[in-house]
């Protein structure tokens, strides 16, 4: 029984990963789908740990001026004044990605929910055995 809770525990601390990168995975994949392309300017970049990002704006229909980032990178991808295709959700126009990068954050989430999935699929395998 103890095992159980045990496993019960870690199966509720792994359920918000799981569900963060789902959400995530099935956003990306709707924006992909049915999202709205304009172009971006880059603006400045963003500094990390050894890797930068480039900070795009771009403008809706209505004129709305939004901002994206890009992915980190070793280097500088996009200088600024650079332009680039942005694709941005029309029900929700902040919520975007630049195109070049939506393929591999599109992956990286089904990768992280599919993996999640299937610690969450084993620990409740764990769970039904230990009771």
């Amino acid at each position: 029984m103890g095992g159980a809770i045990i496993l019960l525990f870690i199966f509720g601390i792994l359920l918000l990963p799981a569900t963060v990168f789902c959400r995530s995975a099935f956003q990306l994949s709707r924006l992909r789908r049915s999202g709205m392309k304009t172009e971006g300017v880059c603006t400045h970049h963003q500094w990390g740990e050894g890797s930068v990002a480039s900070i795009f704006e771009y403008s809706t229909p209505d004129g709305k001026v939004f901002t994206v980032s890009s992915e980190y990178w070793p280097v500088k991808v996009f200088e600024v004044s650079d332009t680039t295709e942005v694709v941005f959700d029309p029900k929700k126009p902040s919520r975007a990605a630049i195109i070049t990068d939506l393929s591999s954050e599109l992956r990286t989430s089904w990768i992280g929910a599919l993996t999640m999935s299937a610690l969450l699929l084993s620990l409740a395998t764990g769970i039904l055995i230990a009771k």
